[in-house]
């Protein structure tokens, strides 16, 4: 008897050894699917980073409205007009600009994008851009730390490229632009990409090119301006897809 109970408890012994073993192996398990689970937030997180902040450059007010050095303002409108509105514009005093939230739609995927006009005036871009990325939790639901800084885009008039010409391109731009310049000087850094829109259309190169991109557009000169839009658009999305 004595020998078949010392037998019984080796044997309880085992199973509780084979217990031990099976409860560290659901453990682990656990740990596993906590790891798979955490690699599917990170996932998550990634795809969500879609988000984009789309910034259009240009002064405020009717006078400027049609200036050549308003051509980010005229992208940007031309953008809202023809997307999915999620969010209409509206004026956000502590950001000092005007803000929009859209979806556009690609052939296979559609972009939620915030859309952005700074009303600081053209050399003090930089402000609102600062405010805008810096307090991205005032946008939208998406949390602030699933937008980042190299998904800016900074759409403005380019006088180094001339009228019917764009590109789309990151860390370069014009030789001169104060807008540019207020932004690069305000954020310290230039990793963000520019929308560049060539608005030269100048004969007389003499014409002097602060003076000249403040005088207004031609009605032919809007024209062309509007039929180049949807061509930046098909360019934007396919780096959209590729960032």
């Amino acid at each position: 008897m004595s020998y078949e109970f010392q037998v019984m408890s080796y044997e309880f012994q085992v199973m509780s050894y084979e217990f031990q073993a099976m409860s560290y192996e659901f453990q682990v398990m656990s740990y596993e699917f906590q790891v798979m689970s955490y690699e599917f937030q990170i996932l998550f997180i990634n795809y969500n980073s879609s988000m984009k902040l789309i910034v259009g450059l240009g002064n405020p007010g009717e006078k400027y409205q049609n200036n050549r050095h308003n051509a980010g303002f005229m992208f940007v409108d031309y953008l809202y007009k023809n997307s999915e509105v999620v969010k209409p514009w509206k004026y956000d005093k502590y950001l000092l600009l005007e803000i929009a939230e859209v979806k556009f739609q690609a052939p296979s995927s559609k972009f939620q994008t915030i859309l952005a006009k700074p009303q600081t005036y053209m050399n003090r871009s930089g402000e609102a851009v600062k405010k805008l990325i810096t307090n991205k939790n005032r946008l939208s639901e998406v949390p602030s730390s699933k937008l980042q800084v190299p998904m800016l885009l900074i759409v403005h008039d380019d006088l180094d490229l001339r009228l019917g010409n764009f590109k789309i391109q990151l860390g370069v731009g014009p030789k001169v632009h104060n807008g540019i310049n207020s932004i690069e000087n305000t954020i310290k850094t230039n990793d963000f990409w520019r929308v560049r829109i060539g608005v030269d259309n100048r004969v007389d190169k003499r014409i002097n090119g602060e003076e000249y991109v403040l005088q207004n557009f031609t009605s032919e000169e809007k024209n062309l301006l509007q039929n180049i839009f949807p061509k930046i658009i098909e360019r934007l999305i396919s780096c959209l897809k590729a960032a």
